[in-house]
């Protein structure tokens, strides 16, 4: 009876620890989501003033780059880019899986800031109260989801982009999920480039959804890396040939991500 207790005593002693051991670990990750998000806003508020009070895009990429590097720096969470030299000295659309809130910042941190690049995205971005204004200062180019009428004039907008010497950041997929995993493409980069005659560059990006899973609003410290891969030129601007030249993108981003391909 007294092993039987002993027993007993030291099950509930190692279920206690447990315990403990989880609500500390909640406590820490709670309190380090609150540090990061008092780091963006004290870091945010500043430099979305500075960008939209600056005249030219150029600087206002610098800024926006230096205080997204700052956030990360601050926030002990690593960055790393490779491949940078696989980027085209000329106008070139840059397709990139996406999987979470975090990646145009991810991506404004890593990437070169002159020329920089334009992103774009859904029309919904215009309702961004205070954010609009400096989306909109760096360049952001809103699409419009909709009839074949849309669609021409959100690849008319994105050729207009790259004709003025702008690169262009698109997320194939659309929006992201909380499945990982690399999902269908859509076809709108690769008309835009073909018909605009420019490159297409393979990226592929990780880490931003273990820092900021969808759904929640609590990040966590992650590692975050992007890989600048192949570039994929259109042969033609027919429907067979971009429909090709997408699969062709899907098909070398999918090994880069490291996530399930989610269309098989």
């Amino acid at each position: 009876m007294l092993m039987n207790g002993l027993n007993t005593v030291n099950l509930a002693g190692k279920a206690l620890s447990l315990r403990i051991v989880n609500l500390t670990r909640r406590i820490a990750g709670a309190a380090y989501g609150i540090y990061a998000w008092a780091i963006f806003v004290t870091l945010a508020l500043p430099a979305c003033l500075l960008i939209v009070l600056a005249r030219q895009v150029a600087v206002r990429r610098r800024i926006a780059r230096t205080a997204a590097r700052l956030v990360f720096w601050s926030t002990r969470i690593p960055l790393s880019i490779n491949g940078l030299d696989r980027l085209p000295a000329g106008p070139h659309i840059l397709v990139v899986n996406h999987t979470s809130f975090l990646d145009a910042i991810v991506l404004t941190a890593l990437l070169p800031s002159s020329p920089g690049y334009a992103f774009t995205a859904r029309q919904q971005f215009r309702k961004q109260g205070l954010l609009w204004p400096v989306l909109g200062a760096l360049g952001l180019l809103l699409l419009r989801a909709g009839d074949a009428r849309h669609l021409s004039s959100n690849i008319e907008k994105i050729i207009g982009a790259l004709k003025s010497g702008e690169n262009v950041v698109m997320f194939p997929e659309g929006e992201f999920t909380p499945i990982a995993g690399l999902r269908r493409f859509h076809s709108g980069a690769f008309v835009a480039a073909a018909k605009a005659e420019v490159p297409v560059v393979i990226g592929a990006l990780g880490g931003a959804r273990t820092i900021l899973r969808s759904g929640s609003w609590m990040p966590r410290r992650a590692p975050v890396a992007v890989d600048i891969g192949p570039v994929v030129h259109a042969a033609g601007m027919d429907h067979v040939t971009i429909a090709a030249m997408r699969e062709e993108a899907r098909r070398l981003m999918l090994p880069m991500t490291g996530e399930p391909d989610l269309n098989a």
